[in-house]
């Protein structure tokens, strides 16, 4: 076996108010007039970045959506938290971080087939002096007791959990 492994994955949802009040089902929904959305700044951070390659999927230009646009965040976390505080209808962000808010909010996922999925690997590094043990290391997080510790924090760790869209 490598040690070049994947670990787990960012899928990129939409996250609503709690219920999805404003029934949104999908991202051309962005395009609604009067609808207050949180992106990531894609100056800043991943997933602003994978917001707009995910708008292109979708054939929608930022500028579609722009007059929506009410917060840019400059990292991920402050996504979900903004729709926590109701200053936001709907952001972009990593599944993951959707799943902490969940007493807040609702995730509307977005079909695999036109997301922009993050793979997140482990590898080891060629500066690597202990080796052995990072290659021990990597074994447990690839392995099942691994995988589910990493699940159990809310992280993706395979593209069929559901969360896909498909």
């Amino acid at each position: 076996k490598g040690s070049d492994r994947n670990v787990f994955y960012f899928v990129p949802v939409l996250f609503v108010q709690k219920n999805n009040p404003l029934g949104i089902k999908g991202v051309e929904d962005l395009r609604r007039k009067n609808l207050r959305i949180g992106i990531g700044d894609d100056r800043a951070c991943a997933v602003g970045r994978k917001t707009l390659l995910i708008l292109k999927n979708y054939g929608v230009s930022y500028k579609e959506i722009e007059h929506n646009v009410v917060y840019r965040s400059g990292t991920v976390n402050e996504l979900p938290a903004a729709v926590q505080l109701g200053s936001v209808d709907v952001v972009v962000c990593w599944d993951a971080n959707a799943r902490h808010f969940l007493e807040y909010g609702t995730i509307v996922p977005i079909p695999r087939s036109k997301n922009s999925i993050s793979t997140v690997p482990i590898v080891l590094l060629k500066s690597s002096i202990r080796r052995e043990e990072a290659l021990r290391f990597i074994e447990f997080v690839t392995s099942a007791a691994g995988r589910d510790i990493i699940r159990a924090q809310g992280f993706t760790v395979s593209l069929d959990s559901g969360l896909s869209g498909d």
